[in-house]
């Protein structure tokens, strides 16, 4: 007889001889890389082939393959499983565009998300919101996007604005940036190693200061 078994990308055939002896081979089946399915799934969703669920965003539509995202995400898993279409209200279309696009592999390009902020501080507050879901890297997209925008042309007027961003958000490597850029506008004259100290100074002050609170914290 001959008995199949489907293991590592392989067809492992095994059968018996009358005379008892045993013979296996495998044939190794063809392998389409993760990247591959992922690209040939957004060409899907671009074309509107095969989708199954829809995002609603104000007056617009965007739908997506439901096993794709759950894949994705585990986070999906839940939300989907008991309807085919979901609103959201708390992001821009251009904001849950990037989202998308980021989920289904696509580049995500920094001089395009520089050329608005707003749009970066929704998919941030998008990314917030939803903390089970796994966005790290396009949180960071998002932080670098900042920076880059930071240390454009109007440095100092923007710094103080995407300062309070990096406050709420919690990123750190750019509210750095946007105190060295305002430490250097204050301090035209200043030394880059006196700035830098005197940045360490104000972090070390902080960061002592929050120790003192959690000491004088009541447990």
């Amino acid at each position: 007889g001959v008995q199949v078994n489907f293991a590592n990308q392989e067809i492992e055939l095994t059968w018996i001889e009358t005379n008892s002896h045993v013979y296996k081979t495998a044939i190794e089946l063809p392998r389409l890389k993760a990247n591959e399915v992922t690209k040939k799934f957004d060409d899907f969703r671009q074309k509107g082939i095969f989708t199954d669920f829809t995002f609603i965003i104000g007056e617009e539509k965007r739908s997506v393959h439901r096993a794709f995202m759950c894949l994705q995400d585990s986070y999906f898993e839940e939300v989907m499983k008991a309807t085919q279409e979901m609103q959201i209200d708390d992001v821009t279309i251009a904001a849950f565009d990037i989202f998308l696009n980021y989920m289904y592999g696509r580049n995500i390009q920094i001089d395009c998300l520089c050329a608005n902020s707003e749009t970066i501080e929704s998919l941030l507050n998008f990314i917030k919101e939803r903390p089970r879901l796994n966005l790290k890297d396009l949180k960071t997209y998002c932080e670098w996007a900042l920076i880059e925008r930071v240390n454009g042309r109007d440095k100092v007027r923007d710094s103080k604005a995407i300062r309070k961003l990096a406050k709420k958000f919690e990123l750190d490597t750019l509210e750095r940036n946007c105190q060295l850029i305002e430490l250097k506008n204050d301090n035209s004259l200043m030394s880059a190693i006196e700035m830098e100290k005197k940045l360490y100074i104000a972090e070390d002050h902080k960061f002592m200061r929050s120790r003192k609170d959690r000491r004088d914290k009541p447990y």
